[in-house]
């Protein structure tokens, strides 16, 4: 039995990114710390690395196809000094040019960098 559930929740990858983010010194609010770009169609995973000198709040948000309205968000609190690695528990399913980013919520003085891993997958 266990073996048949373990077949059951496998996922295969058809390819995996890291799209680094650069590391930003004083970020203004609402500034974009890393955008995937506009993706294919199909589902993907995500996760994500957060680190900042100064106490953050990092937005995740899922974005339209004209990247011009955020469809789902979601905020995590960073303290100062700290690596934070939130990690979406299920696929998402993105259409034809939506995209995921980072912005940081309120401007900080100090650094702060944004990494998203992604995976499309299939089955």
């Amino acid at each position: 039995m266990a073996g048949k559930l373990l077949e059951a929740i496998a996922t295969a990858q058809i390819n995996g990114f890291w799209d680094d983010g650069a590391l930003t010194t004083n970020p203004a609010t609402d500034a974009v710390l890393k955008d995937t770009g506009a993706l294919e169609a199909g589902d993907y995973l995500f996760g994500f690395m957060f680190q900042a000198t100064a106490a953050a709040i990092f937005r995740i948000e899922w974005r339209n196809a004209a990247n011009s309205a955020t469809l789902k968000s979601q905020n995590i609190p960073i303290p100062a000094s700290n690596l934070i690695e939130p990690i979406f528990p299920t696929k998402i399913t993105l259409a034809a040019n939506e995209r995921v980013r980072v912005v940081i919520v309120a401007g900080i003085t100090g650094d702060a960098q944004a990494s998203i891993f992604r995976s499309r997958i299939i089955g």
